[in-house]
């Protein structure tokens, strides 16, 4: 999904010429993030002022750890979460090929860096090695014969409604609510949850499929 939404980005910001995406080495790297995640997890071993005790609360929190520049905090909606895959479809402009130009497989895995190019809309250039002299290039477009790649503008959300919880975990959420003020009762006992439901991501093999 990655993939497609760099794809889509071209056709929503015309001044976007070229993308890369580096993926970093294990345990050899340092990304801001890791400082905001550090910040935050200092400052919640001295919250002493607040209780958190909805999801609602941890967001008010952290824009208060950043002292004189609060961190922003997006809500994130059900519409926040598209369906990127929606692009592959039959009725999609995009396939997901496994072979690059020269024929040789292409796994996700074992890349190191990709490129997007404005002048070759619908196509993914990688290396497997960052001091590889060229790109390799896969060229995602369904029909290869049109220049250009006609995208929706508008993407289903992943999901419609919100995603159900297992009935074991709701359970062990209402015997929670007996630390939690009665006010924000309401917030754990109207949880969608179902016998069948998984509480945990899907387990995804190694793939050299683009998504």
């Amino acid at each position: 999904m990655v993939v497609a939404c760099y794809l889509i980005v071209f056709y929503r910001f015309p001044n976007i010429k070229c993308i890369n995406h580096k993926f970093f080495l294990k345990g050899h790297t340092h990304m801001e993030v890791d400082h905001v995640h550090s910040m935050i997890e200092r400052k919640k071993e001295r919250l002493t002022s607040m209780d958190i005790v909805i999801p609602h609360d941890w967001a008010q929190f952290i824009k208060t750890c950043a002292g004189r520049n609060p961190f922003n905090v997006n809500k994130m909606e059900i519409s926040s979460f598209k369906d990127f895959t929606h692009l592959y479809k039959r009725s999609g402009p995009f396939l997901q090929r496994k072979k690059y130009i020269k024929e040789n497989d292409f796994k996700i895995s074992e890349s190191v860096w990709w490129q997007f190019r404005r002048e070759r809309l619908g196509s993914l250039f990688y290396k497997n090695q960052f001091n590889d002299d060229e790109f390799e290039e896969i060229i995602l477009k369904r029909n290869l014969k049109k220049s250009n790649v006609p995208i929706p503008t508008e993407l289903p959300n992943v999901r419609q409604i919100e995603k159900p919880i297992s009935s074991g975990k709701y359970r062990d959420l209402q015997i929670l609510t007996t630390w939690i003020p009665e006010q924000f009762h309401d917030c754990y006992k109207n949880l969608p949850y179902q016998d069948e439901a998984c509480d945990f991501p899907e387990n995804i093999e190694e793939s050299s499929e683009i998504v």
